[in-house]
């Protein structure tokens, strides 16, 4: 729920700069609304937060080309370290898979 809440004052800034409100008189909550339901590339289909979550990351991919931005706040570690440790999970997902 941290992460949904996180990347909401993201995605509002985007769209205030996506739809030029200098006035502030924009009406953003339409675009703010994530419905409740979500189907993936692959049929399948999520409800509830979850389906909350991956609408506002497909919004966020809309409008920056990433699925998920990350405040360095969030980390449990520093950003550097972070990075290898990502680096280091990628290295490994074709072991998994």
């Amino acid at each position: 729920m941290h992460l949904l809440t996180e990347q909401r004052s993201l995605l509002i800034a985007l769209l205030h700069h996506e739809q030029e409100c200098d006035s502030g008189g924009c009406l953003l909550e339409e675009e703010l609304f994530e419905d409740s339901h979500y189907r993936s590339a692959n049929g399948r289909l999520y409800h509830g937060v979850v389906a909350m979550f991956a609408n506002r990351m497909a919004r966020l991919r809309i409008l920056t080309g990433l699925d998920l931005l990350l405040p360095e706040g969030s980390l449990d570690r520093e950003p550097d370290d972070f990075l290898r440790l990502l680096r280091d999970y990628q290295r490994t997902l074709p072991q998994i898979n």
